[in-house]
């Protein structure tokens, strides 16, 4: 297995990669409740969202044999101004996320649009920048379970200790939070989501002494 920088032509079978790897998750099957439909959701969402957060130049795949096995989309703070710049320009062309989406049922719209407010509004809540995101890290379904995370993790965490920086990412799994503890993450809020009964974590790893 080999980590790599991402590459523009990498683009759709990352996204791939990674509807694939939430697809069967609580928090897409509250926001899709039709199998028929949940996948192509995942896509458009994760389309959209990796071609802004891509547009950093800090994303880092897994790749064994050819082929893609794990992605962590990394966004810097604020100080690199460039990398925000690009995705700013990136999401300008894109337009707003709402339009990804604005083919499906308005109740989908509603749930979806909902939840990623809170968890923005969740984030502001508990850093403020300079700070570093982790917005999302996936591994392909059948290579969950072999360190491919870890790879893509610990050396940036590594950077971000040399950096004295902090670290954000939320989620809406316990299994994936209990793993984040291990890393160094801690829970700085709990938000329901709507609804669906779930929560979501904000979690901070907090800047190297």
């Amino acid at each position: 297995m080999d980590i790599r920088l991402f590459e523009p032509e990498d683009l759709a079978e990352v996204v791939e990669m990674i509807a694939k790897a939430f697809f069967p998750t609580d928090l897409y099957a509250y926001m899709m409740k039709s199998l028929n439909f949940r996948f192509k959701f995942l896509m458009d969402v994760f389309r959209w969202r990796v071609a802004v957060g891509t547009a950093y130049k800090e994303t880092e795949l897994a790749v064994e044999n050819g082929r893609v096995i794990g992605a962590a989309v990394w966004t810097p703070p604020a100080t690199f101004v460039a990398g925000h710049l690009a995705a700013q320009e990136t999401q300008k062309k894109l337009g707003p996320m709402s339009e990804a989406i604005e083919d499906y049922p308005r109740e989908v719209q509603d749930r979806w649009l909902g939840f990623f407010d809170l968890f923005l509004r969740a984030r502001d809540q508990v850093i403020s920048q300079p700070y570093w995101a982790l917005t999302p890290i996936a591994v392909a379904p059948d290579r969950q379970g072999r360190k491919v995370a870890s790879a893509l993790m610990r050396k940036k965490l590594a950077e971000f200790d040399a950096a004295k920086l902090p670290c954000f990412l939320g989620t809406q799994d316990e299994f994936s939070r209990d793993i984040y503890l291990h890393y160094g993450f801690a829970v700085f809020r709990r938000d329901l989501i709507l609804d669906s009964g779930l929560l979501s974590y904000s979690m901070v790893r907090s800047a190297a002494d």
